[in-house]
């Protein structure tokens, strides 16, 4: 499993010679960090209306290590409270706090994947499905595990970057996939806002849409129109390319359409981390 994902290759120029950052972390040492979000939806008109304010919290220590070139970071979990309470979510939570997942990070080409991750869901499968139904219930929750779990905290060390020379001041724009309890795309354009401290800033703003052909709600297929935005800012350490800290928020708003109902939806994601070296 492998995720292409352009890390640091900026070359930020303040006066002359340029200084590049690049994910470099130093072999040997430990992060540690502290990821919490708020995810809010509200739907009405439906069968039955939802107002839901979910809250979730994990801590995470990455020990580094390199190999063959390629940064290893072992990922290991000290807390994970999750907003979905199901039996399944909770024996998940437990499992993966005595898990360790192995993440790579390639600076030749800026991959990143990890390995050790998704098997932790088999066993809470068999002991929770009837065999009938375990296939289909190990592809959800392996997903589910990937997205909610393992991904929401690999990316945010894996800020996405432009593989071309930047200077204070510049801007980009890469495209993003939200896929909790809602499905759009975030049109982010990003910014270089300074750097301080050896701590570069760099912002987000991002409009949100989706395809009026098809979306879907809380896993049930809908059709309408999405519309919103995202604000973010991201502090990164210049040496080694490692989150200082990072927030955003997203808003969405819309009248989607399931079957013969149409029905007016309002959902929010703030999400914040932070942390750093510990050794």
């Amino acid at each position: 499993m492998r995720r292409n994902i352009v890390l640091f290759a900026l070359l930020i120029t303040a006066g002359d010679p340029t200084l590049p950052i690049r994910f470099n972390p130093r072999v040997g040492s430990t992060y540690h960090y502290d990821l919490t979000s708020e995810t809010t939806l509200t739907v009405k008109g439906g069968t039955k209306d939802v107002d839901a304010d979910r809250k979730s919290a994990m801590a995470v220590n990455y020990g580094i290590s390199k190999n063959h070139g390629e940064f290893e970071l072992e990922m290991t979990f000290q807390k994970i409270h999750l907003a979905d309470t199901s039996y399944p979510a909770r024996q998940l939570s437990a499992a993966y706090k005595a898990a360790t997942i192995f993440v790579r990070v390639r600076p030749a080409d800026y991959t990143v994947g990890f390995s050790g991750g998704v098997e932790v869901v088999d066993p809470m499968v068999k002991r929770s499905y009837a065999e009938a139904d375990q296939a289909q219930a190990r592809t959800f929750w392996r997903q589910w595990a990937e997205q909610e779990i393992i991904w929401r905290n690999i990316d945010p060390l894996t800020w996405i970057f432009p593989d071309t020379a930047q200077r204070i001041g510049d801007h980009w724009r890469i495209t993003f996939t939200n896929k909790e309890d809602i499905n759009f795309k975030i049109d982010n354009h990003f910014q270089l806002e300074s750097i301080k401290g050896g701590i570069a800033t760099i912002r987000s703003v991002g409009e949100i849409y989706n395809d009026p052909a098809g979306t879907w709600l809380l896993g049930e297929p809908v059709t309408g129109n999405l519309a919103g935005k995202e604000e973010g800012v991201c502090f990164v350490n210049i040496a080694t390319g490692m989150l200082v800290s990072m927030e955003y928020a997203v808003h969405v708003e819309g009248v989607v359409k399931k079957g013969d109902r149409e029905e007016l939806l309002k959902f929010g994601i703030t999400m914040k981390m932070k942390g750093g070296r510990v050794n």
